[in-house]
Order: structure tokens, then C-alpha cells, then sequence
């Protein structure tokens, strides 16, 4: 219905537009009398319609859309910070207290200052081609659930965001995170849970871990190109670093 609403709206404009031209070129071969200047011209300026049509179109249009599209990225990534600073950097903590593999995590997401692009492209396809191991414990899924329960009105309204509809690995990994929230918060005791149960369980938060990881290492890599002193403030804050702290003892 909205779609044959729109084409009648178009095509009603589309006959008023050519009228209005009509009108015009009929009143000034009516007052001036010069037929073939009129024509002449109608045909020069019909000529050079494809033009326009390339220049609006092509030119103008895409440089409009790419700088609205850095507009809106710029508004993602405020989200994404947002998210890491209310839950992820501390989520992380929580999952990287269950790794296995501590150390060698910890070493190749030991992000630096001298960090260039192919130092984060190189942890992104570490973490693509090692997935994290996790050794699950009932305690600890519980001290999980808590703190995502305290964080479950954050998490829904993040996903409301429409803005992050343009980043589609960042919602994958929300909705892993909301999903993990879902199925603890669905357990009444975890005390428990049998260990097939806590199998599954292990499943959904390497799913979620692995997705926060790697949207970690792409957002450290966008703030340390962009914004210098949201970076500073990350590195001193990383959650992969036992001995990291926000406090600068010296220069």
C-alpha cells in the first residue's frame, strides 16, 4: 500500500513538473516569437541532462553517503566504547579468569603504543585461528550470571541502538553476550547444574568471549588511529594485563 502510495505521489509531481515546463516554453514562444531559439535551447539543456545525472548521482551522492557514513561510524564506535566501559572490559576480566591459556592470550593481546595496523591484524587472526579455551567451573559461572543480571538493562538497551545496525559483527556479538545473559539467567541454581549442562553453558561463553576479543582488538586499533587519548586510556585499562592500571605513576 505505502509503496502505490509513493509511485501515485511521483508520478502526480512528475506530470505537474512537466506541465510547469510546458507552460514555460509555450509563454516565451508566445511573447517573444522566436520558435527556433526556443528549441535550440530546449535541446542544449535536454544535452546536457546526462551530465547533471552523472555529476548528482555519481559524484555528489557518493561523497554525500561516504561522509554520512563516517558520520554514522563515529556514532558506532561511541557505543562500542560505551559497551566496553560498562561491560565488556569487565566481562572480559570474567572470562579470561576461566582461560586456560592465560599466558599466551595475554601475550599476543599485549598491546602496546608502537602498535601499527598489521600488529592488530596479526592478534585478530591469532584469535581467529586459536580459539579460546576455557576451564568452566560452577563457582565461577555464578559470579558470571551476577554480573550479567546487573547488566541486563544495559545490554537491551544497547541492541535498541539502531546505529549499530551498520557494524554487523558487533550485534553478532552482543546478541552472543545477550544470549549467554539469557541462558544463566533462565538457571535458578548453578550450584548444581550437571556437567553436561555446564558443557553447553561452556559453549555460549567461548562464543561470546571470542566475539568481544576480536571486536576489541578492531576497536583498540580504530581509537589508536582516531582518538589518541581514548587509546591511552585503554591501554592502561586492559583487561588481558594483570598489572594494568589507570593511575600514571611517572612519566
Amino acid at each position: 500500500m505505502k509503496n502505490n502510495s509513493d509511485f501515485k505521489w511521483y508520478l502526480l509531481t512528475s506530470i505537474i513538473l512537466i506541465l510547469i515546463s510546458a507552460v514555460s516554453y509555450s509563454m516565451q514562444i508566445y511573447l517573444f516569437h522566436h520558435e527556433s531559439d526556443t528549441y535550440f535551447y530546449f535541446l542544449q539543456d535536454l544535452s546536457f541532462v546526462p551530465v547533471q545525472v552523472l555529476i548528482v548521482t555519481f559524484v555528489i551522492d557518493r561523497l554525500l553517503k561516504r561522509q554520512q557514513r563516517i558520520s554514522l561510524l563515529k556514532r558506532v564506535y561511541v557505543a562500542i566504547g560505551i559497551f566496553y566501559n560498562e561491560l565488556g572490559n569487565e566481562l572480559l576480566k570474567h572470562c579470561f579468569e576461566l582461560t586456560s591459556n592465560k599466558d599466551d592470550l595475554s601475550i599476543k593481546l599485549e598491546i602496546n603504543a608502537h602498535w601499527q595496523v598489521k600488529e592488530f591484524d596479526k592478534a585478530e587472526k591469532w584469535i581467529n585461528t586459536n580459539p579460546v579455551a576455557i576451564e568452566l567451573t560452577r563457582e565461577r559461572v555464578e559470579i558470571l550470571k551476577q554480573f550479567l543480571d546487573s547488566k541486563r538493562m544495559f545490554i537491551l538497551n544497547l541492541l535498541e541502538n539502531s546505529n549499530l545496525s551498520e557494524h554487523d559483527t558487533f550485534t553478532d556479538t552482543l546478541l552472543g553476550v545477550c544470549h549467554l545473559s539469557d541462558e544463566l539467567a533462565l538457571r535458578k541454581d548453578l550450584t548444581h547444574i550437571p556437567p553436561a549442562d555446564l558443557a553447553h553453558l561452556s559453549i555460549d561463553i567461548k562464543r561470546a568471549y571470542h566475539g568481544i576479543i576480536k571486536e576489541w582488538i578492531l576497536y583498540m586499533s580504530h581509537i589508536k588511529k582516531e582518538y589518541p587519548f581514548l587509546f591511552s586510556l585503554a591501554l592502561r585499562s586492559n583487561p588481558f594485563n594483570d598489572k594494568s592500571s589507570v593511575v600514571i605513576e611517572d612519566y
